[in-house]
């Protein structure tokens, strides 16, 4: 029997950037307590979009006290938490190196999540993360999860494009249910449609990657993958053009009230680092409805 009494569910978000995961937990109606950034401009730009509980801090150096005593709750009261480490040393675009200091942020990641004990927890990065190359890494992490035994845990290879984003952006997607709650990993049922470029663009004719295949793309598709650097081109009236922050945002499911501050290169960056706030919303809205509705309906039927 479902549970009528509405409320949000709890959530933090660490390497919280422009607020793509922010935007799109609030849209699946979650109660954001705490986000964390290291970077002016992303903390600026959260700020002003998505709320004032955005604080900057080296990710490296908080600790699960700090981050509980912030959102006033105990060890295991907290719903959902999201984690994004940077991507610059697994990215096919970056330095591609399973070795490289910044990915310390993964193992960090794991240790909080032990630490605080949320209901269920994502940490998303790029789908390079289980190639060869990185095989090391990932195991080393899953293995931290396996050896701590706290949570169920699962991961997949979600694509943007597959949740009404009209971009294909591959992400890797690693979710854990705590063992308490008696619920699996779930993850959002991919659409039967696509959204195109020409979709939320009509006077865009076609694009090509500067970063990737360079070859011209029909608008009548998704675009490819926007990083964090200006990584695409647009044909308009058989002329290139770059983009404008307006169009980048909007491949990215940002709404028109976004406002974005910063250079052209700030935002271009920023836009290009977010979850896209659609993909966002498609997870968390999952996680609500399979795993924390559930469990709070068991919750109040079992202590009736």
């Amino acid at each position: 029997m479902k549970n009528t009494k509405k409320y949000k569910p709890t959530m933090i978000e660490l390497f919280a950037g422009y607020g793509g995961v922010g935007l799109g937990c609030l849209n699946a109606m979650f109660l954001i307590l705490l986000a964390i950034d290291n970077n002016d401009n992303a903390i600026q730009n959260y700020m002003k979009n998505i709320g004032k509980h955005i604080i900057k801090m080296d990710i490296l150096k908080v600790t699960a006290s700090e981050i509980l005593k912030y959102i006033k709750l105990k060890i295991g009261e907290l719903d959902y938490a999201h984690f994004s480490p940077p991507c610059i040393a697994i990215s096919k675009l970056g330095k591609l190196n399973p070795f490289n200091q910044i990915n310390r942020l993964y193992f960090k990641s794991i240790e909080l999540i032990h630490a605080i004990q949320p209901k269920v927890f994502t940490l998303e990065t790029v789908d390079n993360i289980v190639s060869d190359k990185f095989y090391g890494l990932l195991n080393s992490m899953l293995y931290d999860l396996v050896k701590e035994g706290l949570y169920r845990f699962e991961y997949r290879i979600l694509n943007a494009e597959d949740y009404g984003v009209p971009q294909s952006r591959k992400r890797f997607i690693l979710m854990g249910v705590r063992k308490d709650l008696n619920l699996a990993p779930a993850f959002p049922i991919p659409n039967d449609y696509l959204i195109s470029v020409n979709d939320v663009c009509p006077d865009i004719d076609y694009f090509r990657s500067t970063q990737f295949s360079k070859k011209l793309k029909s608008a009548n598709y998704p675009c490819c993958t926007l990083t964090a650097s200006q990584s695409i081109k647009f044909i308009k009236k058989k002329k290139e053009v770059k983009p404008e922050v307006s169009e980048l945002a909007v491949l990215s499911t940002f709404p028109e009230t976004y406002k974005f501050e910063g250079s052209y290169t700030e935002q271009c960056t920023g836009i290009g680092n977010c979850v896209p706030p659609k993909l966002a919303k498609a997870i968390a809205r999952t996680i609500k409805e399979q795993i924390l509705d559930k469990y709070y309906n068991v919750k109040k039927n079992n202590a009736a």
